[in-house]
């Protein structure tokens, strides 16, 4: 079927939001994205879950769709961030949240709220541990943000995260990242400063309220969210799942027609072969 678009308001934000109903009768999944990043970035992700699962989609004010509908915007916080996910839960009531990379901080978050509503979240590259590599990538973009370098925050994070990536895909990058507008930057990195402060204490508080089954899935290769690391979160969850996704780094199916085909394999078996999961 045709993607619905519908363009709805909260707190005087106007939310671009595409919604793909395969069935009413299906489960529904909402998808958060990370920095720098807009919902086009879940496409490949849609496109595994055509038939099983519908899909909602949306841009946060400052970003894709939704910025050409907002003028004048002020940073938002994080905290704001996640009472706009609140509302669309709430408004559509998915019953699974998926994200990738930071969008996980917002997911989680937004989980450990509706745990009347949601029954699943699967959160893809992300990890609460700030290791070295990706403190040092995160200062590094600061700065050249607050240098107005942007041609080289796109080439750190094709070099950098993206380092993976099939040349189209950095080229694509590259041109998205590189053509943001500084209003958009500034947002970003407010949100990675936030995040630095983050301890595992601030995680504990909010993450230790989930009550739903949490998969996670990160990159073999992945050095900045490691397969490794991610599963400190597991001391605060009553139901975590970890999937470790042969042979990718921190884009996970963007990589590789393997990695792609790895992705789906792990959405089958979370959404046909384990419904007794959601």
């Amino acid at each position: 079927m045709a993607t619905e678009s519908e363009v709805v308001i909260y707190n005087g934000y106007k939310i671009h939001v595409d919604k793909n109903i395969y069935d009413p009768e299906l489960k529904t999944a909402i998808f958060i994205n990370g920095a720098l990043a807009t919902s086009s970035s879940f496409l490949i992700w849609v496109k595994h879950l055509k038939g099983k699962v519908n899909t909602i989609l949306f841009d946060f004010p400052f970003a894709g769709k939704s910025k050409p509908l907002n003028d004048s915007l002020d940073i938002i916080t994080k905290e704001q961030e996640v009472d706009i996910i609140n509302f669309l839960i709430r408004r559509y009531r998915p019953e699974i949240i998926m994200s990738v990379s930071w969008g996980g901080l917002g997911a989680l978050m937004a989980a450990s709220q509706n745990n009347d509503i949601l029954e699943m979240a699967v959160i893809g590259a992300f990890s609460m541990t700030i290791n070295e590599k990706m403190e040092r990538y995160i200062l590094k973009a600061r700065d050249y943000v607050y240098q107005k370098e942007f041609e080289a925050v796109a080439n750190l994070l094709n070099n950098e995260v993206g380092k993976y990536l099939p040349r189209l895909f950095k080229r694509t990058n590259f041109n998205h990242v590189a053509h943001l507008d500084e209003h958009e930057y500034r947002q970003a990195c407010f949100h990675l400063e936030q995040i630095l402060t983050l301890r595992d204490y601030d995680y504990e508080k909010f993450i230790s309220k989930i009550s739903i089954p949490v998969i996670f899935i990160n990159g073999e290769k992945d050095e900045y969210t490691t397969s490794k690391e991610v599963k400190n979160l597991g001391r605060y969850l009553d139901d975590a799942r970890f999937y470790t996704l042969k042979d990718a780094g921190h884009f996970l199916d963007l990589e590789s027609k393997a990695a792609s085909l790895g992705v789906k394999s792990i959405f089958e078996e979370i959404f046909i072969n384990q419904q007794e999961c959601v």
